[in-house]
C-alpha cells in the first residue's frame, strides 16, 4: 500500500511541475505579443486544469502541493483572469470579477 501512495505522490508532483512549465510558457507567449483572443482560447483548457470551483463559488487556483508553491501556475492564473476580464465581449455584460 505504501508503494501505491508514493507513486500517487510522484504523479501529483510531476503534474504540478508539468502544469507550472506550461504556465510559464503561456506567460512568455503573452509577453511576446501574441493575439490576446487567440491566447485566451489556446490556454482555456490549461486554466481549467489548474483551477477548480464549487457551484456558486469563484474559481480558485490550485498552485500548492505539499508545502511547495508553484509560482508559474499562480502567475498564469492571475494573468489569464485579468486578461479575460479586460477583453470580455462588451455586449456580454459586466466583467466577471469572481475569477471564474
Amino acid at each position: 500500500m505504501k508503494k501505491v501512495t508514493r507513486l500517487c505522490k510522484v504523479e501529483h508532483v510531476f503534474t504540478y511541475i508539468a502544469n507550472d512549465e506550461a504556465c510559464l510558457l503561456a506567460v512568455k507567449e503573452f509577453e511576446a505579443g501574441i493575439d490576446v483572443h487567440f491566447w485566451l482560447d489556446k490556454y482555456a483548457s490549461l486554466y481549467e486544469n489548474i483551477s477548480y470551483t464549487a457551484e456558486g463559488l469563484p474559481r480558485i487556483v490550485d498552485c500548492n502541493y505539499e508545502g511547495k508553491s508553484y509560482k508559474g501556475i499562480l502567475n498564469f492564473f492571475s494573468l489569464y483572469v485579468k486578461t479575460r476580464n479586460e477583453y470580455q465581449d462588451p455586449f456580454s455584460g459586466p466583467p466577471d470579477n469572481s475569477e471564474d
